[in-house]
């Protein structure tokens, strides 16, 4: 019989509050209003992304908000 070494896997993980409203200059219709609240929540979810985050759940709280969780591989973890 021999010994097998186990790795465990180490994980970090993350809930954050993203918000797509912005502050327009002049009234804009609603439907631009959600197209630009698209692409902020797609670029904060980009940015969690970029720092090796990977999404796992995501819940609506309102047309504009969700409550995002991320997880990602600790740091200095065996690979």
């Amino acid at each position: 019989m021999t010994a097998r070494k186990t790795r465990i896997q180490q994980w970090e993980y993350l809930t954050v509050y993203l918000s797509g409203e912005l502050d327009f200059p002049e009234v804009v219709d609603h439907q631009e209003v959600m197209n630009w609240a698209g692409k902020s929540i797609t670029q904060q979810i980009n940015e969690h992304a970029a720092l090796g985050w990977e999404l796992i759940d995501l819940r609506w709280l309102s047309d504009l908000d969700m409550m995002v969780t991320f997880k990602r591989r600790k740091r200095g973890a065996e690979e």
